[in-house]
C-alpha cells in the first residue's frame, strides 16, 4: 500500500510540473542560448556550447565552453568582448557569473 501511494503522489507531481513554469522556462532559456551561440560564432568564427543555471528564478551562471577556436590569434580580451555583447543583447537578465572555458588541447 505504501508503494502506491507514492506511486499515486509521484504522478500527481508529474502531472502538475509542466503547469509550474518549468518547461516554458526550460524552453525559453534553450532558445536564449542558441541565440547566444550563434551571435558569438558570427563575432568570433568558433561556435560555443553553452549551460546554464537558474535558482529561484534568477540566471545565476552562464558557462561558455570552446572545445576549440577557428581563429588562435584571437584575444582572451576580444573573446570576452564577443561572449559578454552576445549574453548582455540575447538574455533579459544578466547573469551573476559569466565563465567560459577553453580547450587549449587542440
Amino acid at each position: 500500500m505504501k508503494l502506491r501511494t507514492s506511486t499515486i503522489l509521484c504522478s500527481i507531481m508529474l502531472l502538475a510540473l509542466p503547469g509550474c513554469g518549468i518547461v516554458e522556462t526550460f524552453q525559453e532559456m534553450s532558445n536564449k542560448t542558441e541565440a547566444v551561440c550563434t551571435a558569438i560564432e558570427n563575432e568570433i568564427g568558433s561556435r560555443p556550447v553553452i549551460g546554464w543555471h537558474i535558482e529561484n528564478g534568477i540566471l545565476t551562471e552562464v558557462n561558455v565552453y570552446f572545445d576549440d577556436l577557428a581563429d588562435e590569434d584571437i584575444t582572451l580580451a576580444e573573446i570576452k568582448q564577443a561572449i559578454r555583447g552576445s549574453v548582455n543583447s540575447c538574455m533579459e537578465d544578466r547573469p551573476k557569473k559569466l565563465l567560459v572555458t577553453i580547450n587549449v588541447n587542440h
